[in-house]
C-alpha cells in the first residue's frame, strides 16, 4: 500500500477507511534515528531518508512535515464527514490533496446544492501559525471561483480559541483539529 492508494475523494463511506489505511502506511516507520553527534543526527533528519511509509522518497524531517499536515486533512475532514460543524452539513464529498500535490488550487474543495468550499491545511508549531494561516487566507481570498466557504483546517495544538479572531471582516473558518491516534 502506498500513499496513492488512498482516496482523494471522501466520503462518509470511506473516510473511516482512508483514515485507517493511512494510519496503517506510517506505522512501519521506524521510530529510532540515532547518530555519534549533533551534526550526524542532523544531516540524517534533514537529508536521511526513511524509505517506508507514505513518502519513502524524502528526507525525514520533509515526511514528517507532509505526514502531519496529511493527518489534520484527514481527521479533519471526518470532523466535518460526522457533522461536527453544522454549517457544513450539506458537503458529503471532499476532495483533498496529500503531500504536496498541486492538481488543485487549494487542498479541500467540495460543492454541493448550497455552494462551495475550499480550504488550505497545515499542521505548524504555535510561533508558525500567523504566518503560515495569514499566507492560507491570502491564497483562499485570491480564489476566482469565489468559493461561498472557505476552511483552515490546522493542528489544534497551534491554535487557542481564546485567541483574538484574526481574520475579523473575512469569512474563512478556522477548524483546530484533534490529531489523536
Amino acid at each position: 500500500m502506498s500513499v496513492s492508494s488512498i482516496p482523494r475523494c471522501l466520503t462518509k463511506s470511506n473516510i473511516d477507511k482512508a483514515v485507517s489505511d493511512y494510519l496503517n502506511l506510517v506505522s512501519n516507520i521506524p521510530l529510532r534515528i540515532e547518530s555519534d553527534n549533533f551534526l550526524g543526527l542532523m544531516k540524517k533528519l534533514k537529508r536521511g531518508k526513511i524509505a517506508t511509509g507514505p513518502y519513502p522518497e524524502v528526507s525525514i524531517f520533509e515526511a514528517a512535515n507532509r505526514i502531519m499536515s496529511d493527518l489534520v486533512i484527514l481527521f479533519g475532514v471526518r470532523d466535518i464527514l460526522q457533522d461536527r460543524y453544522k454549517e457544513f452539513a450539506s458537503f458529503d464529498e471532499f476532495t483533498v490533496e496529500l503531500g504536496n500535490e498541486k492538481a488543485n488550487a487549494h487542498d479541500i474543495y467540495s460543492k454541493c446544492e448550497t455552494g462551495s468550499l475550499a480550504g488550505e491545511a497545515f499542521n505548524v508549531a504555535p510561533s508558525f501559525f500567523h504566518g503560515k494561516s495569514s499566507m492560507s487566507v491570502r491564497k483562499l481570498l485570491a480564489n476566482q471561483d469565489n468559493p461561498e466557504f472557505l476552511i483552515i483546517l490546522c493542528n489544534s495544538d497551534c491554535y487557542s480559541f481564546s485567541q483574538k479572531p484574526l481574520f475579523k471582516g473575512k469569512r474563512v473558518r478556522v477548524i483546530p483539529v484533534d490529531v489523536v491516534i
